[in-house]
């Protein structure tokens, strides 16, 4: 099987962001790839979990396709499908 990259740009929205960690991680069937971009300047940033933050990238505030692209040039899985948070 291929494996899928999730690629999630956020900002300002640590629950949203929790959530779809853990309805990925409780509905995957293989090894997929969840990967979110923070971006350095958000004022919520300390308040994403831990489990986030360590899938996450960290960029200095950009346009948004920036961070689509950052990601994208960043995942590892041969399909990337992007959800925004």
């Amino acid at each position: 099987m291929r494996k899928i990259s999730l690629l999630c740009p956020t900002r300002g929205r640590p629950d949203r962001a929790a959530n779809l960690l853990t309805s990925v991680m409780s509905t995957q069937t293989q090894d997929n790839e969840l990967l979110f971009c923070l971006q350095e300047d958000d004022p919520r940033l300390k308040d994403y979990t831990p489990e986030v933050k360590k899938r996450a990238l960290i960029s200095p505030p950009r346009t948004t396709s920036h961070y689509w692209n950052f990601l994208a040039e960043k995942s590892q899985g041969e399909i990337q499908i992007g959800r925004a948070s």
